[in-house]
């Protein structure tokens, strides 16, 4: 008795095979695999008028039978041309949405920064005119917690402003 949940029908063997370079002995396990975590996407029609379940995983489709548990045949993932182009406007406008978001922070962050690199400039002048250690000290403590709040805002406006150079790297890809 087989442990596999899924089976192959001849086509999908075949497919398997021609397509990913599965030999014929691993074709069915490789397929499992993938079938264990891939992403169901939506019931499907092929050019034929077949109706089937379409299956999703790491840039593969399985198309499956609506009922049973048989794969019908795979192949790997391709963008046609109108989702491309829709995918590239939706892509566009979160780069634009993203890039307004980041402004926003950056704003938002300028705020936030002016008084304490103000309160910076004045503990350095207090600890420069300071005479006491102890007041140096307690200065110095202050002013490190204050420069760790700056780089703490720094480091929130870069991590938004590299979410977006990777958005705005991915719409590259597409257009």
């Amino acid at each position: 008795m087989s442990t596999f949940k899924w089976r192959l029908s001849s086509h999908a063997l075949r497919r398997v095979i021609e397509r990913f370079g599965i030999e014929r002995n691993q074709a069915l396990k490789w397929a499992n695999q993938h079938m264990a975590d891939a992403e169901y996407v939506c019931n499907s029609l092929a050019e034929d008028g077949t109706y089937g379940r379409l299956f999703a995983k790491s840039g593969t489709i399985f198309i499956t039978d609506l009922i049973d548990d048989v794969i019908l045949t795979v192949c790997k993932a391709r963008i046609p041309e109108p989702v491309t182009s829709l995918v590239a406007a939706a892509v566009g406008r979160e780069v634009k949405r993203k890039e307004v978001e980041v402004l926003k922070a950056e704003q938002a962050a300028l705020m936030k920064r002016l008084p304490l690199e103000q309160e910076a400039v004045e503990l350095r002048l207090a600890i420069a005119k300071s005479r006491s250690e102890s007041r140096r000290n307690a200065l110095t403590a202050r002013m490190n917690a204050v420069e760790l709040q700056i780089r703490e805002i720094n480091t929130e406006i870069s991590r938004e402003k590299r979410e977006l150079t990777l958005l705005a790297q991915g719409y590259a890809a597409i257009v």
